[in-house]
């Protein structure tokens, strides 16, 4: 006897349009009182906890998240698959410039079952702002 194969279906992830395609960064709710920075920040964060959570594949920040950090990110997915998903939006952002070329930053982001601290720090490149370490709890 075969299995009758079942249909999975993918929601749909909050992009946004851009000039040149799409964004790869999530457009989920920021705080209005923030900066362009702040919620550019926030959405990354976002995007972020959605891999963590197993929502999102890690290769759609390749841009703007270091190799090495989308390697860890791929773990974390694996073992906590579908833990806070979906991401519904960003509560609250705080950014700090160390220096002209490195920002730490964290974002309170709100999930299905919980709320999720997610921490980065991004270092300037010449093609633009690239995360290099990130940790979410």
């Amino acid at each position: 006897m075969t299995k009758k194969p079942t249909k999975t279906t993918q929601t749909a992830l909050p992009l946004a349009w851009e000039p040149r395609g799409v964004s790869t960064v999530a457009n989920h709710p920021v705080p209005n009182h923030s900066t362009a920075m702040d919620r550019w920040v926030g959405r990354i964060c976002a995007a972020i906890a959605e891999i963590a959570a197993g929502d999102r594949p890690p290769q759609q920040l390749f841009r703007i998240v270091h190799p090495r950090v989308l390697t860890r990110l791929k773990v974390v997915a694996q073992t906590h698959k579908k833990a806070n998903s979906p991401i519904r939006r960003v509560l609250s952002v705080r950014v700090r410039h160390n220096s002209p070329t490195r920002i730490e930053a964290c974002a309170v982001v709100e999930g299905g079952r919980r709320c999720q601290a997610v921490a980065i720090q991004l270092t300037k490149r010449p093609q633009g702002w690239i995360v290099t370490a990130a940790e979410i709890r």
